[in-house]
């Protein structure tokens, strides 16, 4: 029988880390991550052991330091962000896998750096330096 339920973890100190479900098994419904004084690091939801649909990364202070959305097809884009919500990165998705050109920006918006990505192969790519 595999597990179906909310699997939850916790720091050395018996404090919550982290609260995911299960059903059978594999990752489905909502995730949550906190920081360690109960402040939420991250939200999202799973579908079929996946991320689906808005995820998002949050600062100790609530800033919103990631956010990526994702469809049933695993294919959409993510953006990183700094505390004063400037665009550091940002990419897309397809199969669940980095696709095509990934850029890193620095805190004016100017593209430092583009990665092109195979999303059959995302470990294999291609960097672009700009001067």
């Amino acid at each position: 029988m595999r597990f179906t339920g909310i699997c939850t973890t916790s720091y050395s100190d018996g404090v919550v880390k982290s609260t995911t479900q299960y059903e059978d098994g594999v990752k489905q419904g909502e995730y949550r991550e906190y920081y360690h004084h109960g402040e939420l690091g991250a939200k999202g939801n799973f579908e079929n052991g996946h991320f689906r649909g808005k995820y998002g990364r949050f600062s100790p202070s609530g800033s919103v330091i990631l956010t990526a959305e994702i469809n049933h097809k695993g294919a959409g884009e993510t953006s990183e962000y700094n505390f004063s919500g400037a665009v550091l990165v940002h990419g897309k998705f397809k199969n669940w896998r980095k696709s095509g050109v990934w850029k890193n920006l620095n805190y004016k918006g100017d593209v430092l750096k583009e990665t092109k990505f195979n999303p059959s192969n995302s470990s294999n790519a291609e960097t672009v330096l700009i001067e």
